[in-house]
C-alpha cells in the first residue's frame, strides 16, 4: 500500500475529532441548502440595486419623451419603486436558484 492510500484509510484516526463528524451527504445537502437561500445582506442590496433601476428607467422615458419631472412626481417615483423592490429582489432570487423559472 503506498503511503497516499495509507493517508487516505487511517485520515480519520490521524485528525483530532475537534468537531463531530458528519457524512457527506448529510454536508453536501446543508451546503446547498444554505446556497439556495440568500442573506438579508444580498437581499437588501439587490432590492435597492432595483429600485434605482426602476427609478432611472422611468426617468430616463420621461426625458427621452421631452417631459420634465417635477418633484412630486419624482416622489412619486421613489415610493413606486420602494414599495416592490424586496418582493422583486425575492422573486429574481428565487428565479436564479432554480435557473430562471419562476
Amino acid at each position: 500500500m503506498d503511503p497516499f492510500e495509507h493517508g487516505l484509510r487511517n485520515a480519520d484516526r490521524d485528525v483530532p475529532s475537534l468537531v463531530p463528524w458528519t457524512p457527506l451527504s448529510e454536508w453536501a445537502r446543508d451546503v446547498l441548502l444554505k446556497a439556495t437561500k440568500p442573506n438579508a445582506g444580498e437581499q437588501t442590496v439587490l432590492a435597492e440595486v432595483l429600485a434605482m433601476r426602476t427609478i432611472l428607467l422611468n426617468m430616463h422615458f420621461a426625458v427621452s419623451q421631452g417631459q420634465t419631472l417635477t418633484a412630486e412626481e419624482m416622489q412619486q417615483l421613489i415610493e413606486r419603486a420602494d414599495q416592490n423592490k424586496l418582493s422583486k429582489a425575492r422573486q429574481r432570487l428565487a428565479e436564479a436558484a432554480t435557473g430562471g423559472m419562476p
